[in-house]
């Protein structure tokens, strides 16, 4: 409803559209007379189902004029809707249009449908019990004022009546169709019948409250493209019924975004470092909205996590990612264990790998991080959209930690599982139990495969040593790949260069606190350099000061940290720290 006082041809917009319905029996200001007057408005249900009836009664009321109570209009009628047979009416009780009244003398009378244009009203200038049907949504009924005594007020128990259709619906479905290079999509409506009843339809497409008619008379099955329509604009599709519109067929809205397109453009990375900062959630119920083309399908999802926010101890990355293009400085996707709940899966973009597999083929990567005593597997998979959509094959996984460091999936082979062209990406994570189970990933990436073949090769620190104040690191060399020899070259210290063959090898040693990050060099091929992350050694944080543990002989007291002045000592079976002279048990 609406307190307009122009009912049936109010065109102001209504979302949804069918709450602009409505029923007139005296589409103008009235009111009760006043305190004392027995003026009331009520409403009752009467009969049974299914032939009940929904009375809604007006009693002693009059056009609002001046003071209450002094037009001397006496105005009374129900609005009754019929279950089951649709049937509208308006019946009228005892009433009188006072002639003397100085006000406006008309009145909108009928019902009005999801817009202005849908309308079914009555006209008349003289007589209430006699009207026609009117012509347009602005058509009135005259009411007797002081420029128009002679109109006869409705009789008692005059009633109007409005059926129910005498037609049905016509049968139609649409679907979308994108033209992205255009930035454009249409909707293919497939009409399969008229309905009965109606002689012909109209095809309308309604943006913003404003409706456009298409296809007008169509009197025959087939399909009609709508359109096209700019991405990101909503459309209604209605299939409008001629000669009576009530059995009009809404489709409903329709949108498709640039989001909503396949990746053509290679390569293609996200670091997620422009998404919308996550609110933390442990809630089994609560699904964060992502961007970028990537969706939660998951109850609960995927979160955003901004680098810097410290997570519980001994789960979940602290910072980005620092190897991808992100540089440790960006946002990451993570999930939240505290819950103890169910996997998360997030679902990417749709790529059109065509261009990637007539040439060197498809391959994608991403960035991971699994720390925590409770993490359980974490998986990438590929749906192949063309061949086999809703089926998914995995590329990767892993499970357990996987230590406080930012991993590399390596380029994974895409178009060996998915011919496609179309192809989507979906990556799963799950916990075992408790708070220790977050997992992430960040930096995602497809690209064409490269010409060469890059080596393989996992690194892990080794050789921490408190007494030197130094760290390794490890490499396991298991594959030059298709290169002669590779160089294992740190980010400071001095490389190993002109590796001929898999094994194992020893870089630094590094100062414990100080990062390295390490890089297999492919001599025949940069493009084929395989970087082994970001590694590091820290000292133990005590009291907010990082203090180096260190072995000793029972008995001796040796000092932990300069600046705390706090000192280390084991005597038997106990070990005992103090702060100056004074030791304490620990």
């Amino acid at each position: 409803m609406t307190t307009s006082t122009v009912p049936l041809s109010f065109a102001t917009a209504v979302t949804p559209a069918q709450l602009r319905s409505r029923i007139a029996a005296l589409g103008r200001d009235i009111r009760g007379k006043g305190t004392g007057s027995g003026s009331d408005l009520r409403y009752e249900t009467i009969g049974t189902a299914p032939n009940r009836t929904l009375v809604v009664q007006w009693s002693n009321y009059e056009r609002a004029v001046g003071t209450a109570g002094t037009t001397g209009d006496i105005i009374n009628f129900q609005i009754r809707l019929n279950e089951t047979t649709n049937v509208v009416d308006v019946v009228w009780g005892s009433s009188f249009f006072n002639p003397t009244v100085v006000s406006t003398g008309y009145a909108q009378v009928g019902l009005g449908g999801h817009t202005a244009t849908d309308f079914n009203n009555r006209t008349t200038t003289a007589d209430w019990n006699s009207t026609t049907a009117g012509a347009v949504n602005t058509a009135t009924c005259a009411m007797a004022n002081s420029a128009l005594a002679g109109v006869i007020s409705p009789a008692n128990g005059f009633t109007m009546t409005w059926t129910g259709a005498n037609c049905t619906a016509p049968t139609a479905t649409a679907s979308t169709t994108l033209n992205c290079g255009a930035g454009q999509f249409s909707v293919s409506v497939d009409l399969t019948g008229l309905g009965t009843g109606n002689t012909s339809v109209n095809l309308v497409h309604t943006i913003a409250g404003t409706p456009t008619t298409q296809y007008s008379g169509v009197t025959a099955s087939g399909t009609f493209v709508m359109g096209p329509f700019a991405l990101g604009t909503t459309v209604q599709i209605t299939v409008v019924t001629a000669p009576d519109n009530i059995c009009t067929l809404n489709l409903g809205n329709f949108i498709q975004n640039v989001s909503n397109c396949p990746i053509t453009s290679y390569p293609f990375c996200q670091t997620f470092n422009a998404f919308t900062d996550g609110t933390a959630s442990s809630s089994c119920t609560f699904v964060q909205p992502l961007e970028e083309g990537w969706t939660n399908t998951s109850t609960p999802g995927w979160l955003v996590e901004t680098s810097g926010t410290a997570n519980s101890a001994g789960t979940g990355p602290d910072t980005d990612n620092p190897n991808g293009p992100s540089t440790g400085t960006g946002r990451y996707l993570y999930i939240e264990a505290s819950g103890n709940c169910t996997e998360r899966i997030a679902v990417s973009n749709t790529y059109d790998i065509s261009s990637l597999t007539a040439g060197n083929g498809a391959e994608m990567s991403l960035w991971y991080h699994m720390l925590g005593a409770q993490i359980g597997t974490f998986t990438v998979e590929v749906e192949d959209l063309t061949n086999s959509p809703g089926s998914y094959t995995t590329l990767f996984t892993r499970t357990g930690t996987q230590g406080a460091l930012w991993l590399h999936t390596g380029w994974l082979d895409v178009d060996a599982v998915a011919a496609g062209p179309l192809v989507r990406f979906r990556v799963r994570a799950t916990q075992t139990a408790t708070f220790e189970g977050d997992a992430a990933f960040d930096d995602f990436c497809v690209r064409e495969a490269l010409a060469c073949i890059q080596p393989a090769a996992t690194a892990q620190v080794s050789g921490a040593s408190c007494v030197t104040n130094q760290y390794s690191v490890t490499i396991n060399l298991t594959s030059l790949g298709d290169a002669t020899s590779v160089n294992l070259v740190p980010s400071a210290g001095t490389p190993i260069n002109g590796v001929v063959a898999p094994g194992t090898y020893v870089l630094g040693p590094f100062t414990i606190g100080t990062p390295v990050a390490v890089t297999v060099v492919h001599t025949g091929d940069a493009a084929c350099n395989i970087p082994l992350g970001n590694f590091n050694s820290t000292p133990y944080l005590h009291d907010g000061q990082y203090v180096c543990p260190r072995t000793h002989g029972a008995g001796q007291w040796l000092r932990a940290s300069e600046q705390l002045g706090y000192w280390f000592g084991h005597h038997g079976s106990g070990y005992y720290a103090r702060y100056g002279c004074e030791p304490a048990i620990r």
